[in-house]
Protein backbone atom coordinates (compact mmCIF):
# COMPACT_ATOMS: atom_id res chain seq x y z
CA UNK A 1 0.00 0.00 0.00
CA UNK A 2 1.22 3.76 -0.98
CA UNK A 3 2.56 5.31 1.95
CA UNK A 4 2.40 2.11 4.33
CA UNK A 5 6.15 2.14 5.79
CA UNK A 6 5.65 6.09 6.56
CA UNK A 7 2.76 5.22 8.68
CA UNK A 8 3.94 2.50 10.46
CA UNK A 9 7.05 4.48 11.55
CA UNK A 10 5.30 7.33 12.31
CA UNK A 11 2.94 5.10 13.98
CA UNK A 12 5.56 3.39 15.78
CA UNK A 13 8.13 6.25 17.00
CA UNK A 14 4.21 7.93 18.90
CA UNK A 15 4.51 4.62 21.31
CA UNK A 16 6.57 6.10 23.71
CA UNK A 17 5.27 3.70 26.34
CA UNK A 18 6.32 0.48 24.33
CA UNK A 19 9.06 -1.47 25.43
CA UNK A 20 9.61 -3.85 22.03
CA UNK A 21 8.73 -4.33 19.02
CA UNK A 22 8.54 -7.41 16.51
CA UNK A 23 9.17 -6.75 13.15
CA UNK A 24 8.26 -10.24 11.31
CA UNK A 25 8.70 -9.06 7.35
CA UNK A 26 7.73 -12.36 4.40
CA UNK A 27 8.45 -12.12 1.08
CA UNK A 28 10.58 -9.19 0.77
CA UNK A 29 11.24 -8.18 -3.02
CA UNK A 30 13.53 -5.80 -5.34
CA UNK A 31 10.57 -3.65 -5.03
CA UNK A 32 9.79 -3.69 -0.96
CA UNK A 33 13.21 -3.70 0.06
CA UNK A 34 14.03 0.03 -0.40
CA UNK A 35 11.21 0.38 1.81
CA UNK A 36 11.32 -2.03 4.67
CA UNK A 37 15.78 -0.85 4.57
CA UNK A 38 14.16 2.98 5.08
CA UNK A 39 11.91 2.02 7.79
CA UNK A 40 14.67 0.03 9.77
CA UNK A 41 17.78 2.17 9.35
CA UNK A 42 16.11 5.96 9.49
CA UNK A 43 16.17 7.07 12.86
CA UNK A 44 16.66 3.94 14.74
CA UNK A 45 13.95 3.68 17.77
CA UNK A 46 14.57 3.60 21.44
CA UNK A 47 13.41 0.55 22.71
CA UNK A 48 14.16 -3.29 21.95
CA UNK A 49 13.44 -4.47 18.75
CA UNK A 50 12.73 -8.39 17.75
CA UNK A 51 13.70 -8.74 13.72
CA UNK A 52 12.15 -11.72 11.94
CA UNK A 53 12.43 -11.63 8.27
CA UNK A 54 11.38 -14.47 6.16
CA UNK A 55 12.15 -15.30 2.65
CA UNK A 56 14.13 -12.64 2.08
CA UNK A 57 15.84 -12.50 -1.55
CA UNK A 58 19.03 -11.20 -2.46
CA UNK A 59 19.25 -7.62 -3.64
CA UNK A 60 21.57 -5.10 -5.63
CA UNK A 61 22.16 -3.63 -2.34
CA UNK A 62 24.94 -6.66 -0.65
CA UNK A 63 24.63 -4.83 2.73
CA UNK A 64 20.92 -4.53 3.21
CA UNK A 65 21.15 -6.69 6.20
CA UNK A 66 24.01 -5.63 7.58
CA UNK A 67 23.22 -2.18 7.57
CA UNK A 68 19.66 -2.63 9.44
CA UNK A 69 21.37 -4.66 12.00
CA UNK A 70 24.24 -1.94 12.42
CA UNK A 71 21.60 0.79 12.37
CA UNK A 72 19.59 -1.10 15.51
CA UNK A 73 22.73 -2.59 17.78
CA UNK A 74 21.95 -0.40 20.73
CA UNK A 75 18.26 -1.94 20.69
CA UNK A 76 18.12 -5.22 19.14
CA UNK A 77 17.20 -8.39 20.91
CA UNK A 78 16.41 -10.99 19.14
CA UNK A 79 17.04 -11.98 15.37
CA UNK A 80 15.25 -14.19 13.19
CA UNK A 81 16.51 -15.23 9.44
CA UNK A 82 14.51 -17.86 7.99
CA UNK A 83 13.90 -19.25 4.29
CA UNK A 84 16.40 -16.62 3.13
CA UNK A 85 18.80 -16.58 -0.28
CA UNK A 86 22.16 -14.62 -0.24
CA UNK A 87 25.15 -14.95 -1.15
CA UNK A 88 27.60 -16.68 0.64
CA UNK A 89 29.41 -12.54 0.85
CA UNK A 90 26.45 -11.49 2.21
CA UNK A 91 26.04 -13.73 5.07
CA UNK A 92 29.54 -13.53 6.47
CA UNK A 93 29.01 -9.40 6.51
CA UNK A 94 26.07 -10.78 8.45
CA UNK A 95 27.67 -13.12 10.68
CA UNK A 96 30.68 -10.04 11.47
CA UNK A 97 27.72 -8.10 12.91
CA UNK A 98 26.71 -10.16 15.56
CA UNK A 99 29.98 -8.94 16.94
CA UNK A 100 28.33 -5.15 17.53
CA UNK A 101 24.68 -6.60 18.59
CA UNK A 102 25.64 -6.04 22.40
CA UNK A 103 21.85 -6.73 23.43
CA UNK A 104 20.82 -9.69 21.37
CA UNK A 105 19.35 -12.72 23.65
CA UNK A 106 17.66 -14.66 20.96
CA UNK A 107 19.18 -15.80 17.43
CA UNK A 108 17.30 -18.50 14.86
CA UNK A 109 18.93 -18.93 12.14
CA UNK A 110 17.85 -21.23 9.31
CA UNK A 111 20.97 -22.29 6.81
CA UNK A 112 21.07 -21.09 2.81
CA UNK A 113 22.65 -22.32 -0.04
CA UNK A 114 25.92 -21.03 1.80
CA UNK A 115 25.69 -23.74 4.28
CA UNK A 116 29.27 -24.94 4.57
CA UNK A 117 32.65 -24.05 4.87
CA UNK A 118 33.64 -20.68 5.55
CA UNK A 119 30.46 -19.20 6.04
CA UNK A 120 30.21 -21.51 9.06
CA UNK A 121 33.30 -20.80 10.70
CA UNK A 122 32.71 -16.81 10.30
CA UNK A 123 28.77 -17.54 12.18
CA UNK A 124 30.54 -19.52 15.25
CA UNK A 125 33.13 -16.89 15.99
CA UNK A 126 30.03 -14.11 15.62
CA UNK A 127 28.32 -16.51 18.04
CA UNK A 128 31.28 -16.50 20.38
CA UNK A 129 30.73 -12.64 21.23
CA UNK A 130 27.53 -13.31 22.96
CA UNK A 131 27.78 -15.40 26.24
CA UNK A 132 24.08 -13.76 27.34
CA UNK A 133 22.25 -15.68 24.85
CA UNK A 134 19.43 -17.29 26.12
CA UNK A 135 17.85 -18.64 22.88
CA UNK A 136 20.02 -19.99 19.99
CA UNK A 137 18.19 -21.89 17.02
CA UNK A 138 20.52 -23.01 14.25
CA UNK A 139 18.60 -25.32 11.52
CA UNK A 140 19.76 -26.96 8.11
CA UNK A 141 23.66 -26.31 8.14
CA UNK A 142 26.02 -29.03 7.65
CA UNK A 143 28.31 -29.04 10.41
CA UNK A 144 32.07 -30.66 9.69
CA UNK A 145 33.47 -32.04 12.40
CA UNK A 146 35.98 -29.48 12.97
CA UNK A 147 32.52 -26.94 12.88
CA UNK A 148 30.60 -29.18 15.29
CA UNK A 149 34.48 -28.60 17.94
CA UNK A 150 34.24 -24.90 17.67
CA UNK A 151 30.81 -25.08 18.38
CA UNK A 152 30.26 -26.75 21.33
CA UNK A 153 33.45 -24.73 22.46
CA UNK A 154 31.47 -21.76 21.92
CA UNK A 155 28.12 -23.23 23.46
CA UNK A 156 29.85 -24.04 26.46
CA UNK A 157 30.15 -20.08 26.96
CA UNK A 158 26.43 -19.98 27.31
CA UNK A 159 25.56 -19.88 30.56
CA UNK A 160 22.24 -18.14 30.47
CA UNK A 161 21.09 -20.52 27.52
CA UNK A 162 17.76 -21.63 27.95
CA UNK A 163 16.60 -23.27 24.36
CA UNK A 164 18.91 -24.80 21.87
CA UNK A 165 17.73 -26.13 18.66
CA UNK A 166 19.70 -27.85 15.99
CA UNK A 167 17.55 -29.54 14.19
CA UNK A 168 19.01 -30.77 10.35
CA UNK A 169 22.84 -29.79 11.05
CA UNK A 170 23.52 -33.08 10.16
CA UNK A 171 25.79 -33.93 13.41
CA UNK A 172 26.39 -37.65 13.05
CA UNK A 173 27.97 -39.62 16.18
CA UNK A 174 30.93 -36.86 15.96
CA UNK A 175 29.19 -34.05 16.72
CA UNK A 176 27.10 -35.47 19.30
CA UNK A 177 30.08 -36.54 21.18
CA UNK A 178 31.03 -33.06 21.25
CA UNK A 179 27.96 -31.68 22.35
CA UNK A 180 26.37 -33.53 24.52
CA UNK A 181 29.47 -33.60 27.33
CA UNK A 182 28.74 -29.98 27.05
CA UNK A 183 24.96 -28.94 26.99
CA UNK A 184 23.85 -31.51 30.15
CA UNK A 185 26.53 -29.03 32.46
CA UNK A 186 24.32 -25.55 31.14
CA UNK A 187 22.74 -24.48 34.46
CA UNK A 188 19.42 -23.21 32.69
CA UNK A 189 19.07 -25.21 29.51
CA UNK A 190 15.80 -26.26 29.64
CA UNK A 191 14.77 -27.40 25.95
CA UNK A 192 17.26 -29.33 24.06
CA UNK A 193 16.24 -30.27 20.19
CA UNK A 194 19.05 -32.61 17.92
CA UNK A 195 16.47 -34.31 15.63
CA UNK A 196 17.21 -35.16 12.04
CA UNK A 197 21.03 -35.48 12.94
CA UNK A 198 21.68 -39.01 12.33
CA UNK A 199 23.41 -39.28 15.49
CA UNK A 200 22.43 -42.91 15.58
CA UNK A 201 22.45 -45.27 18.68
CA UNK A 202 25.75 -44.52 20.08
CA UNK A 203 25.86 -40.91 19.85
CA UNK A 204 22.35 -41.24 21.77
CA UNK A 205 23.49 -43.48 23.88
CA UNK A 206 26.28 -41.14 25.07
CA UNK A 207 23.60 -38.26 25.61
CA UNK A 208 21.42 -40.71 27.63
CA UNK A 209 24.02 -41.27 29.88
CA UNK A 210 24.68 -37.47 30.66
CA UNK A 211 20.74 -36.87 30.91
CA UNK A 212 20.62 -40.04 34.43
CA UNK A 213 21.46 -37.30 36.48
CA UNK A 214 21.05 -33.82 34.04
CA UNK A 215 18.91 -31.34 36.75
CA UNK A 216 18.07 -28.72 34.48
CA UNK A 217 16.74 -29.99 30.68
CA UNK A 218 13.00 -30.59 30.45
CA UNK A 219 12.41 -31.31 26.67
CA UNK A 220 14.28 -33.56 24.65
CA UNK A 221 13.58 -33.82 20.74
CA UNK A 222 15.36 -36.81 19.34
CA UNK A 223 13.36 -37.64 16.70
CA UNK A 224 14.42 -39.34 13.41
CA UNK A 225 18.13 -39.82 14.60
CA UNK A 226 18.32 -43.93 13.98
CA UNK A 227 18.58 -44.76 17.54
CA UNK A 228 18.26 -48.55 17.79
CA UNK A 229 17.41 -51.25 20.21
CA UNK A 230 21.33 -50.94 21.84
CA UNK A 231 19.99 -48.16 22.99
CA UNK A 232 17.36 -49.57 25.16
CA UNK A 233 18.91 -49.62 28.54
CA UNK A 234 20.58 -46.85 28.76
CA UNK A 235 16.85 -44.79 27.67
CA UNK A 236 15.29 -46.93 30.62
CA UNK A 237 17.69 -45.85 32.98
CA UNK A 238 17.56 -42.34 31.92
CA UNK A 239 13.96 -42.45 32.12
CA UNK A 240 14.14 -44.39 35.75
CA UNK A 241 16.91 -41.75 37.32
CA UNK A 242 16.17 -38.79 35.93
CA UNK A 243 13.97 -36.28 38.43
CA UNK A 244 13.55 -33.29 35.80
CA UNK A 245 12.62 -34.31 32.49
CA UNK A 246 9.06 -33.88 31.17
CA UNK A 247 8.93 -33.72 27.48
CA UNK A 248 10.89 -37.20 25.38
CA UNK A 249 10.53 -37.48 21.81
CA UNK A 250 11.77 -40.41 20.17
CA UNK A 251 9.48 -40.63 17.13
CA UNK A 252 10.90 -42.14 13.74
CA UNK A 253 13.70 -44.02 15.41
CA UNK A 254 14.65 -48.03 14.90
CA UNK A 255 13.55 -49.05 18.09
CA UNK A 256 11.13 -51.98 18.13
CA UNK A 257 7.81 -52.79 19.87
CA UNK A 258 9.16 -54.69 23.06
CA UNK A 259 11.59 -51.76 23.30
CA UNK A 260 8.94 -49.11 23.33
CA UNK A 261 6.96 -51.48 25.87
CA UNK A 262 10.11 -51.46 27.87
CA UNK A 263 10.51 -47.85 27.80
CA UNK A 264 6.64 -47.15 28.44
CA UNK A 265 6.99 -49.80 31.58
CA UNK A 266 9.95 -47.50 32.86
CA UNK A 267 7.53 -44.80 33.77
CA UNK A 268 6.40 -46.32 36.68
CA UNK A 269 9.38 -45.37 38.29
CA UNK A 270 8.94 -41.40 36.76
CA UNK A 271 6.86 -38.58 38.36
CA UNK A 272 8.00 -36.02 36.25
CA UNK A 273 7.62 -37.04 32.67
CA UNK A 274 4.15 -35.94 31.16
CA UNK A 275 4.73 -36.91 27.73
CA UNK A 276 6.91 -39.61 25.88
CA UNK A 277 6.62 -39.61 21.51
CA UNK A 278 6.96 -43.25 20.23
CA UNK A 279 5.21 -43.04 17.10
CA UNK A 280 6.69 -43.92 13.42
CA UNK A 281 9.57 -46.17 15.00
CA UNK A 282 10.66 -49.71 13.05
CA UNK A 283 7.19 -51.16 14.48
CA UNK A 284 5.09 -48.61 15.25
CA UNK A 285 2.96 -48.48 18.46
CA UNK A 286 0.64 -45.75 19.40
CA UNK A 287 1.51 -44.27 22.73
CA UNK A 288 0.14 -40.80 23.29
CA UNK A 289 1.45 -40.52 26.94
Amino acid sequence: LPGIFNLISKVIRAAHHVKKITFEVHGIDKKTAPDVHALLTNSPLAVGIALALMKLESFENPHFLSEILFANKDVLTELVLRRCRYSQAQFKALCKQLVVLEHLKAIDIHASLFSNGPAIQTLIEGLSSKPLLKRLSLQFFHFLEEDSAFLAETIQKFQNLEWLDLTHDQLGFLGCSFLCGIVTTLPRLATLMLGHNDIGTLGSTMLFKKMKTNTSIKELYLKRNNIGPGALKHIVSMITNNKTLKILDLSYNMLTQACCSRIVDALAHNYTIIKIILNGNKEPMKFDQ
